[in-house]
């Protein structure tokens, strides 16, 4: 189900979308409070699935992988959000047009994510062997 976790972040993203000038703060609660559940629930789900893909003997690398692997796509995703929505020229309008298109892709790039998770999901419930045929 970790699909409904990027398309809960995709959707809260949509929300923080079209901010302008005039926005006030409470104009950001609804997309932040959608994404937020929505990550929460993904990040859940990406640690148990973690763990339950290693073997047992080796829990914790599924663990650390799991950590290493958000903490580097944060980062990473931090930086490009910045570069999209910085604005050499520094004004205001500029910002909120920059943050506009970031949130615009973000959204969009974890929309995708969330039709191939499902996709993958789908097709790996159509391809798995009988039950007690172990491989």
């Amino acid at each position: 189900m970790n699909w409904t976790g990027l398309a809960g972040v995709g959707v809260g993203m949509l929300l923080l979308t079209t901010l302008s000038t005039a926005s006030t703060p409470w104009r950001l609660v609804p997309g932040l409070l959608v994404a937020g559940v929505a990550s929460g629930i993904l990040n859940a789900g990406l640690g148990r699935q973690a763990v339950a893909s290693a073997p047992p003997q080796r829990a914790a690398l599924g663990t650390g992988t799991n950590n290493t692997a958000r903490y580097v796509g944060s980062s990473i995703g931090v930086t490009i959000v910045a570069v999209i929505a910085a604005d050499p020229t520094g004004t205001r309008a500029d910002l909120v047009t920059g943050w506009n298109h970031a949130a615009a892709i973000t959204a969009g790039v974890s929309l995708v994510g969330a039709v191939m998770v499902g996709m993958l999901a789908r097709s790996r419930t159509r391809h798995a062997p009988p039950e007690g045929n172990d491989r």
